[in-house]
């Protein structure tokens, strides 16, 4: 009524402008009481909303064309970083041509999205668009994001002025049916004029929105993402009364035989940063916005310097394209597969509170609701006490009942004779809501009939006694129930292993923490067999038949999603990530660097640093005076150097960059650790992460060497060759496919881990193998001498190639690697294996089997000498298959020369181990316990 609405809106009348108050007045309108105070809540939360007390516009940009805002040179600067440009572009000194400006914009298209996020993904559901916060969002957070046309243009024409650029902002009309227009000026372009030429700029359009500047010419025929083209006209538009008015309008087709389609019209009137404050605020919270009621996303794809295709999101539909035509299309069912695909296929990475934020909106996925176990549970209250009734166990699945028998089950629990409320309460276990419903009825002794409560007309009790006996019965009931289930009537019930691995998961995930994860399933398979249950749905295999199947056979089976607690910086690398097609485009650009023919080519560099490396340790030799020297520092330092010498083309020094193979130890040190979370749920892991680790006596030491990882990643310089191949680098090669700065700098991190850390653990152990059995090292010896003048291919040297062999035997670095059994399921050795089930072999329980490897616990070259057919299938140290470790030609030629020339320097003569094993916690990544494999050299 207006009565009610006036007395609802007088006390906010005189707090809010008008721009305000007219949202939340229209919001009471249209959906009532409640309505009005969710807008009330909205902008009291927002920081942008215009108050009467501070009446500055939420874009807080002068109308003034000399105060209009610039980013300072160093915020500039990091914006082009962002970019990754060519190395001939310059970063000062700017030409101010169309040249520059068409790779500026081309650049900015395949890096910064045009997308909506915000509207749904955020607390305030707003969009601001002030300059510092547009930076902020789009750079300075990293998380990968962009905005719609008013962010992106309206940021875009910020940095083109700062470098120098005539620019000027105009709005533009979106026709009518196009991309959900309405024929509204809801559209923003940038003007740009380059030596007198006028140029239309637009990076805030979406996928079919101009890849470079189009002159003011009218049906001058530009190529757009071949084979699609664009233009400009100047026309009238058909909504004209007076049809010789001109507008420029824009129009772009598929290809040189399809139909023009007009996107939209714009004039060269310039628009003021108030205009766009009212274009902002209809387009960001009318209910009649397409910005409202769908999630949209769109991306440029880039490969060598030129756009190639697009990635685009339209709600829960996501495609991919090369040109016009569709390769991958990907339709996600619920939130978390729509957030995947946003980090996986766009980078772009989303806070929980972000997630929470599109909760109860229309735009919403909610997926399919989750399957129901229903427990019914009596509870009969008579005058002498209360029994509790069993009385059965039920599912809502289409297929009915579970299947679980229960006889009814009675209980005396000793209560008082009162009624006390019916209860009725969901939990989410596994992936089943457990739903518990208990009634409560009251018998009297005096009468016959019974009275039942239900949730509907219950009540409480003053019972403390009472409540919490009820309380710990709702608890354990539904988990007794779960617990049957997954011991007698789960799909994997009739696979041996503990009683208590099949009731939860807690057991698997708290031995992997406790670093005896390995050992302990290898005394489960000496007891229960190959095939072994630790977990209610992971399988352990320890039989070297099955690594065909799980990671060869069709490209082998999916990555769990345990590998998203590796992701880098929150994006999947090629090591970490699920999707096959990601990792296909980055590992393809990527691959020719670990060819066998061009680490040939390259292996002096490698050389090098295997002569350092020698130096070293015959300079820590000499310097020892009968103290222990740790064998992994320099083997460590040593893997850092050919990563960037051969991978970056780019050498640290302390004297040059302040940087070196110490500063990251500290960081590699904490992500070797995080490998006993692995298993963690990524809630759990983040949690951990973020309020347990923080208590590490070295975080601080930890987290410089983190930032100083980080710097060292981002400011890796792009070397790209000719056509040869000859001379590229590893984040060169990723460049040009387009991947951003961040996500190569990620990219590189994962790279620097797995060669430094590693590959130093291998090189360490298989040297102190050879300082502790003197008989096996002068044997190797020997063979390097005869051979030291020839031209042999040291890989091919029989006894050095055992010794290799043993030390990747003796020295695993990762443990089980989990693989997800596909749709069609899977049978093994008598077993069947449902979709969804979680199955892996850890290489450390192949490499000790005493019927493949007799003695397996001692280092034993000659062993390879005859190698049975098992022995050779059983060795993979890199893992098998297409997702097998993509630097394994590299981690072998290098350990190969190191250990040529170790052996040959004579270095470890007269070195004695301090320990009788190298004993190691059994992590994700296998960690050495104490963090040294040490040597010493008593004579020295």
């Amino acid at each position: 009524s207006i009565s009610s609405f006036f007395l609802a809106i007088r006390p906010v009348a005189s707090e809010y402008d008008v721009s305000v108050l007219i949202y939340i007045v229209s919001n009471y309108f249209f959906q009532g009481e409640q309505g009005f105070h969710n807008a009330i809540i909205r902008v009291s939360k927002s920081p942008t909303t215009a108050r009467k007390s501070n009446l500055k516009s939420n874009t807080r940009i002068p109308s003034e064309a000399h105060l209009r805002p610039t980013y300072p040179t160093a915020k500039l600067q990091q914006y082009l970083r962002t970019l990754f440009l060519p190395s001939t572009f310059p970063h000062h000194g700017f030409a101010l041509d169309y040249n520059e400006l068409r790779t500026l914009q081309q650049h900015h298209l395949s890096n910064y999205p045009f997308e909506n996020l915000s509207l749904h993904y955020s607390t305030t559901h707003t969009v601001s668009l002030d300059t510092d916060a547009l930076f902020e969002k789009f750079v300075e957070k990293g998380c990968g994001r962009g905005g719609y046309c008013m962010e992106n243009n309206g940021f875009f024409g910020t940095v083109l002025r700062s470098m120098g650029y005539d620019v000027t902002s105009v709005g533009a009309r979106v026709c009518e049916g196009v991309g959900g227009g309405d024929g509204s000026l809801s559209h923003m372009v940038n003007i740009i004029n380059v030596a007198g030429t006028k140029y239309m700029v637009d990076v805030g359009f979406g996928g079919n929105g101009p890849t470079s500047p189009l002159p003011l010419e009218p049906n001058t025929i530009h190529e757009r993402i071949p084979p699609s083209e664009m233009r400009l006209l100047h026309s009238s538009i058909p909504q004209h009364t007076d049809p010789t008015q001109r507008l420029w309008l824009y129009q772009a087709r598929d290809s040189d035989t399809s139909e023009w389609q007009t996107q939209y019209c714009f004039t060269e009137t310039e628009f003021l940063p108030c205009d766009y404050e009212m274009m902002n605020f209809w387009t960001s919270q009318s209910r009649m916005s397409i910005f409202t009621q769908a999630v949209l996303m769109a991306k440029m794809v880039m490969e060598e310097g030129r756009l190639v295709g697009s990635l685009t999101m339209f709600n829960g539909e996501a495609k991919r394209k090369v040109g016009n035509e569709t390769v991958e299309k990907k339709c996600c069912g619920s939130e978390e597969e729509r957030v995947r695909v946003l980090r996986e296929w766009f980078g772009v990475v989303l806070t929980a509170e972000e997630r929470r934020g599109i909760s109860g909106l229309v735009t919403e996925l909610k997926g399919s609701d989750p399957p129901t176990v229903t427990l019914s549970v009596i509870f009969l209250a008579t005058d002498e006490g209360t029994i509790l009734t069993f009385h059965g166990l039920f599912s809502s699945n289409p297929g009915g009942a579970l299947g679980l028998s229960v006889c009814p089950l009675n209980i005396p629990v000793n209560l008082l004779s009162r009624s006390i409320t019916a209860c009725r309460i969901s939990a989410s276990l596994s992936k089943a809501e457990v739903q518990c419903n208990i009634y409560f009825a009251k018998q009297h002794s005096s009468q016959s009939k019974m009275t039942m409560f239900s949730s509907e007309d219950a009540f409480y009790s003053s019972n403390p006694f009472t409540t919490f006996t009820v309380l710990i019965l709702i608890i354990f009931i539904p988990l007794l129930s779960l617990d049957i289930y997954r011991i007698f009537f789960h799909p994997l019930a009739n696979i041996p292993g503990p009683i208590l691995a099949k009731v939860t998961s807690l057991w698997h995930i708290y031995q992997t923490f406790q670093g005896k994860d390995c050992s302990l399933a290898q005394e489960l398979h000496r007891k229960y067999g190959k095939v072994v249950r630790i977990g209610p749905n992971i399988v352990d295999i320890a039989d070297g038949a099955a690594l065909g199947p799980i990671y060869v056979e069709k490209g082998g089976f999916m990555k769990t999603s345990d590998y998203h607690n590796f992701y880098v910086d929150g994006f999947p690398t090629i090591f970490s990530t699920s999707d096959p097609a990601y990792r296909a485009t980055r590992a393809k650009a990527v691959a020719p660097l670990f060819s066998v023919g061009a680490i040939r080519r390259e292996s002096h560099l490698i050389s090098a640093c295997v002569e350092r490396f020698v130096k070293r340790l015959q300079q820590s030799r000499t310097d020892s005076k009968s103290h222990p020297v740790d064998l992994q520092e320099p083997a460590r330092l040593l893997g850092f150097e050919v990563v960037n010498a051969y991978l970056f083309r780019h050498e640290y020094s302390d004297k040059v960059d302040g940087a070196s193979g110490k500063t990251i130890i500290p960081w590699l040190n904490a992500f070797v650790d995080a490998g006993q979370l692995f298993y963690f749920s990524q809630w759990w892991f983040g949690f951990w992460l973020s309020k347990v680790e923080r208590w590490r006596p070295q975080k601080d030491l930890e987290a410089r060497s983190a930032e100083s990882v980080h710097d060292m990643t981002m400011n890796l310089p792009v070397v790209v060759s000719d056509d040869s191949g000859k001379g590229d680098s590893y984040q060169g090669r990723l460049h040009q496919q387009g991947i951003p700065r961040d996500q190569i700098a990620a990219e590189c991190k994962d790279v620097w881990f797995a060669g430094v850390h590693s590959f130093g653990a291998l090189l360490a152990t298989t040297l102190w193998h050879l300082a502790k059995d003197t008989a096996i090292h002068d044997r190797l010896r020997s063979e390097l001498l005869e051979h030291k003048h020839t031209d042999v291919d040291i890989q091919q040297l029989p006894y050095l190639s055992a010794v290799v062999k043993e030390g990747l035997r003796m020295a695993p670095v990762n443990a089980r690697l989990p693989r997800v059994v596909p749709k069609s399921g899977w049978h093994f050795d008598g077993f069947y294996f449902p979709p969804g089930t979680v199955v892996g072999i850890a290489s450390p329980q192949l490499f000790s089997n005493p019927n493949v490897f007799p003695d397996p616990t001692n280092f034993r070259p000659e062993r390879w000498e005859n190698p049975s057919k098992e022995m050779q299938r059983d060795l993979v140290p890199f893992s098998v298959g297409i997702r097998q470790c993509i630097a394994k030609n590299l981690a072998t030629a290098e350990l190969f020369m190191a250990v040529k020339q170790v052996v040959e320097s004579d270095v470890l003569s007269g070195a004695q181990p301090l320990e009788d094993k190298v004993e190691t916690y059994e992590w994700f990544n296998m960690a050495v316990k104490g963090n040294k494999i040490d040597l010493v050299w008593p004579s020295a």
